[in-house]
C-alpha cells in the first residue's frame, strides 16, 4: 500500500501523517457529497441515471484509472460506486491507525491481540452488522458519534472478521421483503427472552 510505504519513521510524525490521509479521503467524499448521500441511503430511485449509459450529459471524473473512456463501456458512476467503497475502507483503516496512536501504541496492545486471537464471530456478517447498526442507533458506544465504518472496523478487528463495507450489507438489510429486517436482533430479543422466563420458572420451582 502506497500510505505505509511512504509513511514518516518516527512515531511523533505518524498521527499527523495519518491525520493528513484522512483529510484527503474526506476531500473526496465532499468533492462527490451528493452522489455519497445517495450511495449511503440505499435509495434506487436515481439509478436509471446513474447506471443507464446514455442519460448524462458529460462522463464524471472519479480519479481512477480508466479502462476505457468510451462512453459504451460505462457511465462513470459505476467506477465512483467501486472507489467509494475502497475509499471506505481505507479510511476505516486509517481510523484505526490513527486510534492506535492516539492511545499510546501504533500496533495493537498485548491484551487486545490475546482477546482477538480467542475470539471468532461465528455468525453471518450480516447479522454482526445488524448489531453494530443497532449499537450506534442507541447510543451505546461514544454515544452514538463515532462513525458507522470505523466502528465495523473496530468489531471486525475484535472478533476477526471484515465487515468494513458495512453499508452495502446495511442496504442488503434494507432491501429484505419476507422477513423482518432486523431478524438477528428480533431473534436475539427472543431468545434472550425465553432464557430469562426458563431462569425464572427454575427459581419457582426452588422455591
Amino acid at each position: 500500500m502506497r500510505i505505509e510505504s511512504q509513511r514518516p519513521p518516527g512515531e511523533e510524525e505518524l498521527d499527523d501523517y495519518y491525520e493528513k490521509q484522512q483529510e484527503e479521503q474526506k476531500m473526496f467524499f465532499d468533492r462527490h457529497v451528493a452522489f455519497f448521500q445517495y450511495y449511503r441511503s440505499g435509495a434506487t430511485y436515481m439509478d436509471n441515471y446513474y447506471f443507464l449509459r446514455g442519460r448524462q450529459e458529460n462522463m464524471i471524473d472519479v480519479d481512477v484509472c480508466h479502462l476505457d473512456d468510451e462512453t459504451e463501456f460505462g457511465t462513470g458512476y459505476d467506477r465512483l460506486v467501486a472507489r467509494i467503497m475502497a475509499m471506505e475502507m481505507l479510511y476505516a483503516f486509517l481510523s484505526v491507525k490513527h486510534t492506535y496512536l492516539q492511545n499510546g501504541n501504533e500496533d495493537m496492545s498485548a491484551e487486545l491481540l490475546k482477546v482477538k486471537g480467542s475470539y471468532q464471530w461465528t455468525g453471518s456478517a450480516i447479522e454482526l452488522v445488524e448489531i453494530v447498526y443497532g449499537l450506534s442507533e442507541m447510543g451505546s458506544i461514544n454515544n452514538g458519534e463515532t462513525p458507522i465504518h470505523e466502528l465495523a472496523a473496530f468489531v471486525g478487528i475484535l472478533l476477526n472478521i471484515d465487515i468494513r463495507d458495512c453499508y452495502s450489507t446495511y442496504t442488503d438489510m434494507k432491501r429484505r421483503k419476507n422477513e423482518s429486517r432486523t431478524c438477528f436482533l428480533d431473534k436475539m430479543r427472543e431468545r434472550l427472552n425465553k432464557r430469562m422466563e426458563q431462569d425464572d420458572e427454575k427459581e419457582r420451582k426452588r422455591k
